[in-house]
């Protein structure tokens, strides 16, 4: 099976850059007019709500932007058959466009939900909805075994979602003749086969709560559910309860221990931070592109399941939560010991996962006899055929270009069988992409003595980055035969957290820390830092790292300046994304070692 995937945006992704910066309040949360609503860190009385619904795009007179194109090729049967009728080859081409947002009825009824929560307070209003951080998507259908003639799911698609409510992401994917049989009765169902699943990161503010969280990791790790090896440790949120019974069993066993002082109003609140602090610490987020196969339906089943019911809110309780449904989590290789104490005493920036499921419905019901939605061809002809490649840009790429990219190039080439060869490039800036309809980039060769139509299909394609700056990455040349080229940014973002307590590095001697990260970015190296004081609580830091996308691993320094100008020095390679300082290797600094150097791997 061949999918292809366009991720479109609007021109007003280019809005100003403020709009991304909106800060919610996580834990102030309200339901209203079924729309989950936040106030604004920065005014309490401007709310903003998040998308819930998710559609697909309607074309200018109202139809659906859908069509499943089912079509036969007409071939003589291999050898000598005395029979009259022979199967034909073919498939089925199956193309929508889907967007995501909040109708306009529920959102007026919303608006005028918030004026009437204080009608004397002029200035409390819905402002818009949440723009998110980043998302994701994952397309999920579903065949027949014919040995077991039971179901199962099918991962078709997965990638990168826009960010801004009504943007578009249009799929398109080919199928064998069998598989477009069974999808056709599929469509004339109440509800097919496909469920597309949008999980989209939420970044905002916890509540301030006057507790401690103590990790001792010495018992962590003695802990009977953490003994297994990572690796072999892969949870899926919302799926089981192994996650959440072995945080249970670390705080029964006070492995966490989480202390409160006075009276916090919204517990719920505060385990819900303590919960996702602890996943953030113990475990990594794995794709289910990348950490399932297609025989577990635990996964695959709870994404359909979810995309057929679209009153569920994500995992049952919450509308957001620290969790992605179509991710599975692994353990990290800590290398921690002793205790950690997190204080909860402030408002922290976090992120959450919300989720939102769609399922294309009953359109056979209303579109079954329309040819422009659901046809079947006979292909005849090939001298008349040209074939169009997209080139779609993933929206995560966007904001790219003003900090990282100055263009990518595609260049396509394509050996016919009579000898020629069609060339064709195309270039994408910040300008021409602000200037394309729709982020529809395209290229096209036609038919020249092509008479064997699967290598027709084929072609080759390679891309060029330019970095701002001077760095360059070229890709060699891959043979593809999909109807689309996605350009993905051929590096990923990595954020490395620095936990530590500075009462304990006060203790030590310690006045001030020096953490600094060093990375390859293709041609070069880059190296990030970060100052610490020692008399001040150590909250919120953090280094964000731009890797190689085939990369995890940095170098690390930490330096500790102790009293009388003495330095302690660690360094070393890491991967987990977290860095702890108020464990200093021995021999613990003090006056009589000040000015001395400890370099340790």
């Amino acid at each position: 099976m061949r999918f292809t995937i366009l991720a479109t945006l609007f021109l007003w992704v280019f809005a100003p850059a403020g709009l991304s910066a909106q800060q919610i309040m996580l834990d102030r949360g309200a339901r209203i007019e079924g729309l989950w609503v936040f106030p604004a860190a920065a005014n309490p009385n401007h709310y903003y709500y998040l998308p819930n619904d998710s559609w697909i795009v309607p074309d200018d007179n109202g139809d659906p932007q859908f069509s499943f194109l089912r079509y036969v090729i007409n071939k003589p049967s291999e050898g000598a058959t005395s029979q009259g009728i022979t199967e034909a080859e073919g498939g089925g081409i199956l193309h929508f466009l889907v967007t995501y947002g909040v109708p306009e009825e529920v959102r007026k009824r919303a608006e005028r939900a918030v004026r009437r929560l204080d009608p004397e307070n002029e200035d409390l209003k819905l402002m818009g909805p949440v723009i998110f951080k980043e998302g994701r998507y994952a397309l999920i259908s579903s065949i027949v075994n014919t040995e077991t003639g039971e179901e199962e799911g099918h991962l078709l698609a997965t990638g990168n979602a826009p960010v801004l409510e009504g943007s578009q992401i249009a799929l398109s994917f080919d199928l064998p003749p069998d598989r477009a049989t069974l999808l056709m009765e599929s469509l004339k169902m109440a509800t097919p086969d496909i469920s597309l699943i949008f999980e989209m990161t939420v970044e905002g503010v916890t509540d301030a709560f006057e507790a401690d969280l103590i990790i001792r990791w010495d018992d962590v790790h003695k802990s009977k559910r953490m003994g297994v090896k990572a690796e072999v440790n892969v949870y899926y949120a919302g799926l089981s309860g192994d996650m959440g019974m072995m945080f249970d069993e670390l705080m029964q066993n006070k492995s966490v221990e989480l202390k409160t002082r006075g009276a916090n109003d919204n517990m719920e609140a505060l385990l819900d931070k303590v919960h996702n602090q602890l996943l953030e610490l113990m475990f990594e987020p794995i794709p289910i592109d990348q950490s399932s196969d297609e025989s577990d339906n635990s996964a695959f089943g709870a994404i359909q399941n979810f995309g057929k019911d679209k009153k569920t809110d994500a995992y049952g309780r919450k509308p957001i939560t620290g969790m992605g449904v179509s991710a599975g989590y692994k353990m990290k290789e800590t290398r921690s010991s002793g205790e950690t104490v997190l204080s909860m005493n402030h408002m922290s920036s976090v992120t959450r996962v919300s989720t939102i499921g769609f399922n294309v419905g009953n359109l056979w019901e209303e579109y079954g006899d329309d040819p422009n939605i659901f046809k079947t061809v006979n292909l005849a002809d090939d001298a008349f055929k040209q074939r169009e490649i997209h080139v779609g840009i993933d929206g995560a790429i966007l904001p790219e270009f003003e900090a990282y990219i100055n263009s990518v190039t595609t260049v396509l080439r394509k050996q016919h069988q009579d000898g020629n060869v069609t060339v064709r490039e195309v270039v994408v800036d910040h300008q021409t992409f602000k200037e394309s309809a729709g982020n529809d980039f395209r290229m096209i060769y036609g038919w020249s003595g092509d008479d064997d139509r699967d290598a027709w299909l084929q072609y080759d394609f390679r891309t060029r980055w330019s970095f701002k700056g001077g760095g360059k990455y070229e890709t060699g040349w891959t043979l593809a035969e999909a109807n689309m080229i996605d350009l993905y940014a051929p590096y990923h973002r990595k954020v490395v957290k620095v936990y530590g307590d500075h009462e304990a590095l006060v203790e030590q001697g310690v006045r001030a820390v020096l953490v600094e990260v060093d990375y390859p970015f293709f041609e070069g190296r880059k190296t990030d830092k970060l100052r610490i004081r020692a008399d001040r609580p150590i909250e919120d830091q953090t280094l964000e790292l731009t890797l190689p996308h085939d990369t995890n691993a940095y170098h690390y320094k930490i330096t500790w300046i102790v009293s009388r100008g003495g330095k302690v020095i660690e360094e070393g390679d890491d991967s987990t994304g977290i860095i702890f300082i108020d464990e200093l290797p021995e021999p613990a600094p003090s006056e009589e070692v000040a000015g001395a150097t400890l370099g340790k791997n």
